[in-house]
């Protein structure tokens, strides 16, 4: 494809995308039918069905190329640190998401995704997804038992909630993706005391 074609192609998605939450903002999500997006947005049914096949797909428009990345990188990552090329991938891939979103729009998207049941589930099926390819990757080379699987499972679902509070965070105040993902990466690494806030004030003495 061309460099210009896929240039339109992106700005069509990005047109559709702003009309769908123009629409679900005004109008509630249930209320809003495809056929409404494609009319907001000046296309077709069929143009529209040939870059979105429901509602939540125009909503999560960015996640599959973000969960390909993802997938991609950790496949090439090399070392014997998995949690730093683990950590580093996730970093990225949130970065690519909020660079390829308008800051208005990522703020009402990210909205939206905890607002609506049909939202969430689909968002929670996502982080399912990431904790998958993130297991697969701890456990690649490891024997298969009880204790690998245990292991790789806590590391994966550390991971994507440290994700998602940096998710919560980015959107809240605007920082930087990467200053962020430091903090909350950092807090795993050398451990979350069991009563932060006791901690807090045996510190403060």
């Amino acid at each position: 494809m061309s460099a210009l074609r896929e240039r339109k192609k992106a700005a069509l998605r990005a047109t559709i995308v702003r009309a769908a939450v123009q629409l679900f903002m005004e109008r509630g999500y249930d209320s809003v039918g495809m056929e409404e997006i494609a009319h907001a947005s000046m296309c077709s049914r069929s143009t529209l069905n040939r870059h979105f096949g429901t509602k939540e797909d125009v909503l999560f428009s960015t996640v599959p190329e973000v969960t390909a990345g993802l997938r991609h990188v950790l496949d090439g990552a090399a070392g014997d640190d998995r949690w730093l090329a683990a950590r580093r991938a996730l970093t990225a891939q949130l970065a690519q998401f909020f660079n390829n979103v308008e800051p208005d729009l990522r703020v009402l998207l990210v909205g939206l995704w905890f607002s609506e049941p049909a939202l969430q589930r689909r968002y929670l099926e996502i982080t399912h997804e990431w904790e998958e390819i993130l297991k697969r990757f701890f456990a690649a080379g490891l024997p298969d038992n009880t204790v690998t699987r245990l292991h790789t499972q806590v590391l994966a679902s550390a991971m994507v909630s440290a994700l998602r509070a940096v998710l919560h965070a980015a959107i809240e105040s605007d920082d930087d993706i990467g200053t962020l993902s430091d903090a909350a990466f950092g807090m795993l690494e050398v451990g979350l005391p069991a009563d932060p806030w006791n901690a807090k004030r045996t510190h403060a003495r």
